[in-house]
């Protein structure tokens, strides 16, 4: 597997009670089989509205590769940025 340079996140998905709806055993099954509805819509939408899509080997992990351009200190101050964005986020379903 060759190195790459880029942003991911390692994710479960929660509904606003924070009860768990699906996490990365979920995540492994195929979208249009998901039996969490939920689950199914986020990801569907997601993959619609980003550039972030879900790794093919680890399912629980959205991914972007980045390109040669983006410095390492750049997507250090992206990832700072997500990171404080993803503590105030707040889904409703």
């Amino acid at each position: 597997m060759a190195f790459r340079l880029g942003e991911a996140i390692e994710f479960e998905l929660v509904d606003k009670d924070n009860k768990l709806l699906c996490n990365k055993i979920c995540l492994q099954k195929d979208v249009s089989t998901l039996g969490v509805s939920e689950a199914k819509c986020f990801l569907q939408k997601f993959s619609k509205i980003s550039d972030l899509r879900q790794d093919a080997i680890k399912p629980n992990i959205l991914l972007r590769q980045t390109t040669p351009v983006e410095s390492l200190i750049k997507l250090q101050d992206k990832r700072k940025d997500i990171q404080n964005k993803c503590i105030k986020l707040k889904m409703d379903a």
